[in-house]
C-alpha cells in the first residue's frame, strides 16, 4: 500500500497534498522592469482584493514555469510572444489547458507598423490578446497574427495611474528636492533617455537579436544606431550648456539601461545641477518629480501627458511614429531641431505648461492607440480574465519530483539575494557594493517586489471603492 502510494507520488506530484493548496485561479507574469509592471500590478490588485480570486503575480524572470506548474491557474496573463521560450510557455499552458492571455499592451516609437509584429505565429496558443486600442488590432489582424476574435481592446493599464487617488503614493517633488539637497525654487528637467540602440553590440547580433520582427533588420538597426548616438550628443550637449546659463534648471537623466553611462560622464563632467536616476527608480516617480519631460521618439512621453506634464520631442528631422500617427503623437509636444528651440521650449514649458493645442492631439493619439485612456483599463482586464476564471475549467498539473526540488533551490537563492539587496537599500550601502549589482540586475533588479512592497498594503482598502467606481 504504502509502495503504490509513493510510486503515485513521483509519477504525480499533483497527488500531494500541498500542491492543490497551491493552486490559483489566474497568474500574471510580466515584463519585471518594463512600464507594463504598473499596469498588471493594478490589475492584480483589483482581482485580489475587489473581486476576491486567487491571483499572482510573477516577472517572467522570477522562475516562471516552476510558477506556472505550482499554480496550475485557469487563466494566465503571459507577455508578447516574441522569443521561443515564450512560446514554449504557451505550448506547456496549452498542454494543461490554461486560458491564456497575450499582453501586448505597451508599444514604442518606430516608422513602421510591421516593426510591433512578433516574427513567431501565435494564433493557435493564445485566447487572446489585450491590446491597447483600436490601431494595434487592426495591425494585429492586417498582419494576420491574431483572429478578429481575439482582440480584446482593453486600453494601456499603466496610465490607470494617473488617477489622482492612485498618483499620490507616488514621489513627491518636494520630498525629491529635500532627498536630493535641491533648492525649492529650481525647476526640474527630466531627460527620458531613448537612445536604447545607440550602444548596441552588432558583432553579436545573430546571437542576440535573432528574435527580433523581420521588418527590423541589421541594416535598419544600424541606422537606429547611428541616429541614437547623434540625437544623444546633442541633446545632452545642447542641455549642458543651457543648464550653465539657467542657474534655476535641474536635470534629472533618466538613462536607459542598454545605455552604457561614459558618454553622460564625458560631456556633463563637472555640473551639479543633475541627478541620474538609479536605473530601479519607478518611471511614475520621475514624472512626478518632474515639471517639464525632454525625449526622444519616447513613448514615455505617452505616461507624461496622462501626469500633465508639459513633453519636449528633440526631433532628427526623420519619421517620428506610425505612418498614421506621425502628426498626433509629434504636435502633442514641443517640437525642437536645435539648441536655440530647445531653450525657448523649455522656458515656455516650464512658464506656461502645455498649450491647449497640444493637449486637443494628445487626446486625438491616445483615443487611437490607447483607448480613449479613461482611466478604466485594468478594470476591464479584472472583469474580463474574472469571468474567464469562473468557467468549469480543469487545468492538468504539470509538476515533477525534479520541478520541486529545484524550484525550492531557486526560491531559496531568490529569496535570499532579495532580502540581501533589501539590506544593502535600508542602510544605504547598495551603490558600494557593486559586485551584487550584477547579479541583482539578472532579476530585473527586483522592481516587482520593490513595488509590491511600497503599493500593496497601502491600496488594498481603497482598491475596492476605486473597482467600484471605475466599473
Amino acid at each position: 500500500m504504502l509502495y503504490k502510494m509513493i510510486k503515485s507520488i513521483l509519477k504525480k506530484p499533483r497527488n500531494l497534498p500541498f500542491v492543490g493548496y497551491f493552486r490559483q485561479d489566474i497568474l500574471i507574469i510580466l515584463n519585471n522592469g518594463a512600464r507594463d509592471m504598473h499596469g498588471l500590478f493594478l490589475v492584480y490588485m483589483y482581482i485580489k482584493y475587489a473581486l476576491n480570486l486567487k491571483v499572482k503575480i510573477k516577472s517572467v524572470l522570477s522562475m516562471r514555469r516552476y510558477w506556472i506548474k505550482l499554480y496550475c491557474p485557469k487563466v494566465v496573463i503571459h507577455i508578447s510572444i516574441d522569443h521561443p521560450s515564450t512560446v514554449e510557455d504557451y505550448k506547456m499552458l496549452g498542454g494543461m489547458r490554461s486560458i491564456c492571455l497575450m499582453s501586448p499592451t505597451e508599444v514604442f516609437a518606430t516608422p513602421d507598423p510591421k516593426d510591433v509584429i512578433s516574427k513567431y505565429d501565435y494564433k493557435e496558443l493564445i485566447y487572446g490578446a489585450l491590446l491597447p486600442g483600436e490601431r494595434t488590432k487592426d495591425i494585429l489582424i492586417e498582419n494576420d497574427k491574431i483572429f478578429p476574435n481575439q482582440a480584446f481592446v482593453v486600453g494601456y493599464p499603466t496610465l490607470d495611474w494617473s488617477n489622482p487617488e492612485l498618483r499620490r503614493y507616488f514621489l513627491s517633488q518636494r520630498d525629491f528636492k529635500r532627498k536630493n539637497n535641491i533648492a525649492e525654487t529650481h525647476k526640474i528637467i527630466l531627460l527620458i533617455s531613448s537612445f536604447s540602440v545607440a550602444d548596441m553590440n552588432f558583432s553579436k547580433w545573430e546571437k542576440d537579436y535573432f528574435n527580433l520582427p523581420k521588418s527590423l533588420t541589421k541594416k535598419r538597426v544600424e541606422d537606429f544606431s547611428t541616429d541614437a548616438k547623434e540625437m544623444r550628443i546633442r541633446a545632452i550637449s545642447d542641455i549642458s550648456q543651457l543648464l550653465a546659463d539657467n542657474p534655476n534648471w535641474h536635470l534629472i537623466i533618466r538613462k536607459h539601461p542598454f545605455e552604457n553611462s561614459s558618454v553622460y560622464e564625458k560631456i556633463l563632467s563637472g555640473q551639479n545641477q543633475i541627478t541620474y536616476a538609479p536605473a530601479e527608480m519607478d518611471i511614475h516617480d520621475l514624472l512626478s518629480v518632474s515639471d517639464v519631460v525632454v525625449h526622444w521618439n519616447s513613448t514615455v512621453s505617452v505616461q507624461a501627458w496622462i501626469f500633465d506634464k508639459p513633453t519636449i520631442l528633440l526631433h532628427l528631422e526623420k519619421q517620428f511614429f506610425l505612418n498614421k500617427e506621425e502628426e498626433a503623437s509629434e504636435n502633442g509636444n514641443y517640437i525642437c531641431f536645435n539648441k536655440q528651440q530647445l531653450n525657448i521650449a523649455l522656458s515656455e514649458a516650464l512658464d506656461k505648461g502645455t498649450p491647449f493645442e497640444q493637449i486637443k492631439t494628445r487626446k486625438e493619439f491616445l483615443n487611437n492607440w490607447f483607448d480613449g485612456a479613461d482611466g478604466k483599463s485594468s478594470v476591464k482586464i479584472a472583469n474580463l480574465v474574472a469571468r474567464l476564471a469562473k468557467q468549469d475549467i480543469h487545468v492538468s498539473s504539470k509538476l515533477s519530483v525534479i520541478d520541486i526540488i529545484r524550484g525550492i533551490r531557486d526560491l531559496i537563492k531568490y529569496k535570499s539575494l532579495f532580502t540581501f539587496i533589501r539590506i544593502l537599500r535600508l542602510l544605504n550601502l547598495k551603490p558600494k557594493i557593486s559586485a551584487f549589482m550584477k547579479t541583482q540586475k539578472q532579476y530585473d533588479y527586483f522592481n516587482l517586489d520593490f513595488f509590491g512592497i511600497r503599493m500593496e498594503n497601502r491600496l488594498k482598502n481603497i482598491v475596492p471603492e476605486l473597482f467600484n467606481k471605475s466599473s
